[in-house]
């Protein structure tokens, strides 16, 4: 039988490493933004270019994030807690961003990546309330 106060202290552990990954997404999320209004306003190729390239960074973060909520499930389910709900990855519009470049698909990329920042807040904020409980349940324990 494993170790309850172990497996809280795992499960832990594992939300302040998603909390981690999650401040550094809203980090290039933030940056992607700024791109994405100088863009707007008429940054053209270079803008799009650039922003399209912290998109690309932050989608690897969100790939990272995403396996470790994996992880943080798991973790979760040992300690009989309910996991987080993943964002969703929506840029798909990579290629349309760039090849059709006008203010249209600049305000739409625009709104998706404010849509992803609304996500990873309510996440972030999920994930400390989880951090408050398991240090509540691990204060039990000592």
């Amino acid at each position: 039988m494993a170790d309850p106060k172990r497996e809280l202290q795992e499960a832990k552990i594992a939300a302040e490493e998603v909390l981690y990954t999650i401040g550094q997404a809203q980090s290039e999320l933030k940056s992607a933004k700024g791109w994405g209004i100088f863009d707007i306003i008429g940054g053209g190729l270079i803008a799009s270019l650039v922003k399209r390239g912290r998109i690309r960074d932050m989608q690897t973060t969100l790939e990272t994030l995403d396996h470790q909520l994996e992880r943080l499930t798991k973790e979760l389910q040992d300690v009989h807690l309910e996991s987080p709900v993943r964002p969703s990855d929506s840029f798909t519009a990579e290629l349309f961003d760039i090849g059709f470049d006008n203010v249209f698909t600049d305000i739409y990329v625009q709104g998706e990546l404010n849509e992803t920042g609304r996500q990873m807040d309510q996440l972030e904020e999920t994930v400390r309330q989880i951090i408050r409980e398991l240090d509540e349940a691990l204060r039990d324990w000592e």
